[in-house]
Order: structure tokens, then C-alpha cells, then sequence
């Protein structure tokens, strides 16, 4: 969009956009390969989709709902302060709409350069502990971002501290999903994964619009607080997902 509006022609973007998912599509049906033997060996007569969801809901372990619901949370929780926090930024910080958008840019800042690390925490200290820290963090972060009055340079701090905790959430928690999953049902459980993460991006701009138009601006951080400790109490009950140690 920046290089587009530069040039006066804000409809260059779709075409551009359009231009690289095909080149990503040509890329990926060129070079990747998926195995397939383990799926030509299994039973011919597959579940319907149906029937497998609630196979998978019926579960007497309840790891997978657990941690499908701690998705949900802290998604809806993080969805809820980015669609709203130029908005808070304005009315509550004072900011300009373009100031108030650029602090996020330390949230992401934080959150590219954490993203390796925070695969090999995982790797170290097993991927629940690591996204409890993460759950933990983002909590914090957001009940302290309540309580600040002038932005600069607390609001960028924990932003960035932010990043940094969402990054440890975020990258291990599809891992998880995966590693839960039979080999014969792991497209199934990547669409739990994306319809939980997917269904709270949806619904955290209504849920948190409607508070805050009834309440104040300021219940932004408590509610996604709140999600937060909601995300907590679901994924300490979760007792799989770690990586498999290979033979």
C-alpha cells in the first residue's frame, strides 16, 4: 500500500497482490512434494467430516478441547487490542491515529525477532511450559498497559515485552495442534486449529465493541486480560502436544 499511495495509484494493489499468490501457487505446486505412502496405507473407508469432529470433541482425554479453547481465548484476547488500540491510542493516550498505529509496530517488531528463539525454548523447556510463560506475559502486559496514562516510553516497552510473549504463544501452539493429531487426520486438526483461531478474529471486534461502546474505551486491556486468564486455566489442563522424541 505505501509504495502504491507514493505513486497516486491506489489500485495497483489487488492486481499486486493478486500477482504474488500466484507465484506462490506456481512455487508451491513446482517444488513441494507431499509423501503420500502413509496415506495409501491406511483404510480405505475414511470418516466423514462430520463423524470425525465429533470423534475428536468425544474424546475422553480432553487435551484437544482444552487447548482449541485456549486458542480461542488468547486469540480473541490479542484480535481484540489490535482492532481497537488505534482507537484507545486516540481517545485515551491522546495520540495521533498514525502514532497510535506505530506503536503496534514494536509488538511486531518484538514478535519477528522472538520467532526462531522461541521454537528452541520450546525445544528446551517443552512447548506448554513455554506458552504458559507467554500467557502469563501477555496477561501482565495488558492488565499493566491499563494503568498507563502517558505512553511514552512505557506503552513501547511493554509492547515490545509483548511481541516477545506472543511469540512464544503463537508459534508453538499449531505445533501442538499438529502433534496431537493422528497421521491420518492432521488436515482435520489444522482446520480446528485455523476455525478456533479464525472464529476469535471474527468475534472479538463485536464482543470487545460492545463492551467498550457500553462501558468505557478503557475496558480494552481488562477484557483482554481477562481472555488471557481464561487462555491460562485451558492450556494447564492440556497433557499432550510435546514434540516426539525421535527413536
Amino acid at each position: 500500500m505505501l509504495f502504491t499511495e507514493a505513486k497516486g495509484n491506489i489500485y495497483t494493489d489487488f492486481p499486486v497482490a493478486s500477482i504474488v499468490m500466484i507465484v506462490v501457487l506456481i512455487i508451491l505446486m513446482i517444488f513441494i512434494r507431499e509423501p503420500r505412502d502413509q496415506f495409501e496405507q491406511s483404510d480405505k473407508k475414511s470418516e466423514g467430516i462430520f463423524s470425525s469432529l465429533m470423534n475428536v470433541f468425544k474424546e475422553k482425554e480432553a487435551s484437544t478441547r482444552l487447548l482449541l479453547a485456549a486458542i480461542f481465548c488468547w486469540f480473541i484476547g490479542w484480535n481484540g487490542v489490535e482492532t481497537y488500540f488505534t482507537l484507545y491510542g486516540t481517545e485515551i493516550w491522546e495520540l495521533t491515529k498514525e502514532a497510535a498505529a506505530q506503536y503496534l509496530t514494536y509488538f511486531s517488531l518484538a514478535f519477528l525477532l522472538m520467532a526462531i528463539p522461541s521454537g528452541f525454548i520450546a525445544s528446551a523447556i517443552g512447548r506448554k511450559k513455554t506458552i504458559i510463560v507467554g500467557v502469563v506475559g501477555m496477561g501482565i502486559m495488558l492488565a499493566v498497559a491499563y494503568t498507563i496514562g502517558v505512553p511514552w516510553p512505557m506503552a513501547a516497552i511493554l509492547l515490545g515485552c509483548g511481541g516477545i510473549f506472543w511469540a512464544l504463544v503463537n508459534i508453538n501452539s499449531f505445533p501442538m495442534v499438529a502433534d496431537m493429531a493422528p497421521a491420518a487426520k492432521l488436515g482435520l486438526y489444522t482446520g480446528l486449529y485455523y476455525f478456533s483461531s479464525q472464529l476469535a478474529a471474527i468475534l472479538a471486534p463485536p464482543v470487545f465493541g460492545f463492551v467498550m461502546d457500553y462501558t468505557s474505551r478503557k475496558a480494552m486491556f481488562p477484557m483482554a486480560s481477562l481472555a488471557f486468564v481464561l487462555a491460562l486455566i485451558c492450556i494447564s489442563g492440556v497433557r499432550r502436544g510435546e514434540a516426539k522424541k525421535s527413536a
